[in-house]
């Protein structure tokens, strides 16, 4: 019997087929995996790979408790699932390079201690403490390499792994001490040597990487190597690189592509494939498009990918529970979502987004007409109540959750109603009555649900288009090689570093340990083999030799494509595999890979195989790039918004600034179009803004004198997920901020002589032309002057530099408001800003003010050289502009640079702008400069 070693399922696949047009029998062909199952099979040994994880895995944490003096036991107790993580990968890399006739105590560090040599040791400790358990496949390799030297060498059986194949080094000794030991004592009948020849000559051919086209060959030769040379040779009909919108319209392009090959060529489709990146969105797609367009392709095996739905409700309950029994108003509302459209609730995802929808816009009453709700089954209505209503006093976690376990969803699979039980049950033990919150906690964040993965089989058609991974390794030589997702992430000659070393500390450590891995290698005596943790981690030589075989197995042309931006509207960067391209197939001195890359939208005429329905493609491809920088509607914009009188809306300030920096998000905020996110509560801005507020106002109002009690009331109302134990600090941090700017502000009133006359004052009044509206944070006044102020938490820096440069428009609207309800005579107005973070006012105008606790900043400008300069005037302008257009039915797209634009001016919510709204940033154009560059590279 032959078994002939390949590197992965699919080169077996091309092996097998190979083997069968040569009438080849009794061959086996399989990875290491199937090696292993198949020697266990011969000599009678236990092999179970998944059985295998699970005991390096449980080993691995016993044996991390126990070492109590390892660095890793603090962060094991807080943090267990990360901890073992990083340890099991810290040890698979360093096994994986190891072996397997050795240990790490075998390889001490040498050099003086350190915080990296130290932590060497702790891990050679731990491997002691594993007895030298290596993970999965590797323990059944370690054993069956202690055995060979005592087993009868079996005569009828043969590894075959082809020559220019490389092997781990685990693997490697094992196959090299099995093939010395069964040739030294045992000979080959001459049949049988002239039959093991033949196999291994062609194994060996057809895992030979020779060119199949020299200008493709001579590319890949030159891929990833040091001396490189730029390929004098014209390239543009073998090798094309284009990009396009997202994977969606990547995967159309690709289609579309194949269909006019198929239809203008005499290729078959076994001689085209397609090379798609680890877990990418390309494969299920080709999935549904391939077949609709009438192209049979190979059943890459589709992965399964399940997550584990029953563990993460578990655990979101568990956390969900704990916090009810504090307070009811301590439930963040998206623990609530995140429970209502799991996929073991009895419902679908649909009716859970609604429910956390109405009960998002209102709690109360939501919790009191659940009653009356339109539930299709009282199973959906009592399960409703038990989440939502408040805990029943004595109710403990157990029974609240076999509760909730009736009424979950009964179905076939992984996540079921059972499967629930079945992790309930398993920690049940350990959630006891009596158990504290914090316990209940720990409880839950050591419930770590993951995805895992199933194969499932599928026919495999062998005259049919191609489909592998860029972990596969092609074998068959093909006309045509199209390479999809060639983005930043895939495709990289550069491996992510594993564990708890950085490649800094890997190589310290590669260093102070290099005398012992020589020494290792001399008293082995295993040839090459050796122990080096560091090389693999510098460079990915097995993706190198499997990238380079696509160029060498390709016959005609490579066809490379790209994605500009994520389904999320985030742009995506090419792969760094473009640079090696660009090395070599540009000049040196103007190494530019962008230039190499051909947008689709653009309607390149010379990309193969990429054709444009007439009338729709570009007639004349070197023409300028035409964009247009506004949206065309036909219809006055301002007239849509409309109360039932048919009046038009008022506009607030915050809308009008919209306005200003982006007419489109202005007017998808107006027509309630905007992303359906659910946030995480947290102490961002705009929370410390609201509670910040309300302490102002109640203070100014005389609602409470205390502060404790001021402060404690503004958390209750704007923000009570923050009287959570885990925000202790934040709050802490918070309550001493307000109360340091609060007083400032109160002492500087005091001295100066100004009282409050408005808090939280709601406004109307017309400016512009239009109605407008607002709330005015506080209204002071000293004889005649009125100061009217807005609470910023953030810095004055950009307060300031809006109003110098004339940007600002708050304060111009706020006065002219107060002036057209105020009918007070010879009243003088001052508009600013009080920014609580460094206890500043920033006003429109200069005010008498003595140095104090509270710092005035007035404009800086000369009114004599600018008489017609104001804090607002520039603001102004534009917003009459934009005023104007979009009663033209006009709207302005932003550009590229804009956001750095508008910093400049002391606006820095553009930015916020562009993240919000998706759609903005989908239609955003190029800059000026931009276009001319891509109409210069045409």
């Amino acid at each position: 019997m032959y078994f002939i070693l390949l590197p992965d399922a699919l080169s077996g696949r091309q092996c097998r087929n190979f083997l069968a047009s040569k009438n080849k029998v009794n061959v086996k062909v399989g990875t290491s995996l199937s090696l292993f199952e198949q020697i266990a099979e011969l000599w009678l040994m236990d092999f179970n790979a998944d059985q295998a994880i699970v005991k390096f895995d449980d080993s691995l944490k016993s044996s991390a408790y126990k070492l109590r003096d390892s660095f890793w036991y603090k962060s094991l107790v807080t943090d267990e699932p990360t901890t073992l993580n990083e340890l099991s990968a810290t040890l698979k890399h360093v096994y994986a390079n190891l072996p397997l006739s050795k240990n790490l105590a075998d390889f001490p560090c040498l050099d003086a201690p350190t915080r990296v040599t130290n932590y060497w040791q702790d891990l050679v400790a731990l491997s002691q403490e594993m007895q030298g358990l290596r993970p999965a496949d590797q323990a059944f390799a370690k054993q069956w390499f202690e055995q060979l030297n005592t087993c009868e060498p079996l005569e009828v059986f043969e590894i075959i792994v082809p020559k220019s194949m490389s092997l781990p080094v685990w693997l490697q000794q094992a196959v090299e001490c099995w093939n010395k030991n069964k040739h030294k004592t045992n000979a080959l009948c001459p049949s049988s040597d002239k039959e093991l020849l033949e196999l291994q000559a062609m194994v060996d051919e057809l895992y030979d990487s020779q060119p199949c086209n020299l200008l493709l060959g001579e590319l890949a030769q030159g891929l990833f190597c040091v001396d490189k040379t730029p390929l004098s040779t014209p390239w543009e009909n073998q090798l094309s690189i284009i990009s396009t919108r997202d994977a969606w319209e990547e995967c159309q392009t690709v289609v579309s592509r194949l269909q006019t090959l198929l239809d203008t060529t005499p290729v078959a489709l076994g001689d085209i494939a397609i090379v798609l990146p680890n877990q990418s969105p390309h494969l299920g797609l080709l999935h549904n498009l391939l077949p609709k367009a009438g192209i049979r392709f190979s059943s890459l095996n589709k992965l399964s990918n399940e997550y584990q739905w029953d563990l993460q409700l578990l655990k979101e309950l568990i956390a969900l529970y704990v916090i009810k029994k504090q307070s009811e108003k301590l439930v963040d509302p998206l623990q609530y979502a995140s429970v209502l459209v799991n996929p073991l609730m009895p419902w679908s995802l649909s009716y859970g987004q609604s429910k956390f929808r109405r009960y998002k816009k209102k709690p109360s009453e939501f919790l009191e007409h659940l009653e009356t709700s339109d539930d299709k089954t009282e199973q959906q209505l009592a399960l409703l109540n038990l989440l939502f209503s408040p805990l029943v006093e004595h109710s403990t976690l157990t029974s609240w959750l076999d509760q909730i376990a009736k009424s979950l969803r009964s179905k076939k699979g992984s996540n079921s109603r059972t499967s629930f039980t079945k992790h309930l049950g398993e920690i049940r033990d350990i959630i006891t009555d009596e158990s504290e919150e914090s316990a209940l906690l720990s409880v839950a964040k050591h419930l770590q649900p993951t995805t895992i993965s199933s194969d499932s089989s599928e026919h495999w058609l062998v005259d049919s288009v191609l489909l592998l991974t860029e972990q596969d390794t092609l074998l068959k030589p093909v006309e045509h090689l199209f390479i999809l997702g060639f983005n930043q992430g895939s495709y990289q000659a550069t491996p992510s570093i594993p564990g708890v070393f950085q490649i800094d500390q890997w190589r310290a450590l590669a260093k102070s340990i290099e005398k012992s891995f020589i020494e290792c290698q001399q008293s082995a005596n295993i040839g090459t083999v050796m122990f080096d943790p560091l090389s693999p981690l510098l460079k990915d030589s097995e993706f190198i030799n499997r990238f380079k075989r696509l160029f060498y197995k390709t016959k005609t042309g490579v066809h490379i494509s790209l994605s500009e931006q994520s389904f999320t509207s985030e742009r995506l960067l090419p792969s760094h595999a473009l640079q090696e391209l660009a090395i070599l197939l540009q000049s040196e001195g103007s190494i530019e890979p962008d230039d190499l890359v051909l947008p689709i939208k653009r309607c390149p005429q010379n990309v193969p195989f990429l054709s444009y329905e007439p009338g729709v493609a570009c007639t004349d491809a070197s023409s300028s790039v035409e964009q247009s920088s506004e949206l065309d509607l036909g219809v006055n914009l301002l007239a849509l918004h409309t109360d039932n009188d048919g009046n038009q809306k008022p506009e607030s300030p915050s809308s009008l600034n919209d306005m200003m920096l982006s007419p489109l998000a202005w007017l998808l905020k107006k027509q309630h179009i905007s992303p359906q996110l659910w946030e995480v509560a947290t102490l961002d801005a705009r929370v410390k803004g609201l509670v910040v507020h309300c302490v102002f106002e109640h203070h100014f109002k005389g609602t409470y004198a205390d502060f404790d009690t001021l402060f404690t009331h503004a958390i209750e109302q704007e923000a009570p997920f923050l009287n959570q134990a885990r925000f202790r600090l934040d709050r802490k941090a918070l309550k001493s901020e307000t109360k340091i700017t609060l007083n400032n502000l109160m002492e500087w009133c005091d001295s100066e002589g100004w009282s409050s006359d408005m808090q939280e004052q709601k406004l109307t009044g017309k400016y512009f032309g239009i109605p407008i509206k607002g709330t005015v944070d506080a209204v002071f006044k000293k004889n005649n002057q009125r100061l009217i102020l807005d609470y910023k938490t953030s810095s004055s820096k950009d307060l300031i530099k809006r109003i110098n440069l004339g940007f600002d428009l708050q304060t111009k609207l706020y006065t002219e408001m107060i002036k057209q309800i105020n009918v007070e005579a010879n009243v003088e107005y001052v508009s600013g800003y009080y920014s609580t973070k460094n206890s500043e006012i920033v006003s429109d105008k200069d005010i008498d003010s003595k140095p104090g606790p509270v710092l005035v900043v007035p404009p800086d400008y000369n009114e004599k050289k600018n008489p017609t300069h104001s804090p607002t005037k520039m603001a102004e302008d534009v917003v009459a502009e934009r005023l104007a257009e979009l009663r033209a039915g006009k709207v302005m797209l932003n550009q590229e640079g804009d956001t750095k634009q508008w910093d400049a001016r002391g606006i820095g919510s553009m930015k916020y702008v562009l993240n919000d709204h998706p759609l903005v940033r989908v239609f955003q154009v190029l800059s000026v400069a931009k276009v001319d560059e891509a109409t210069n590279a045409k």
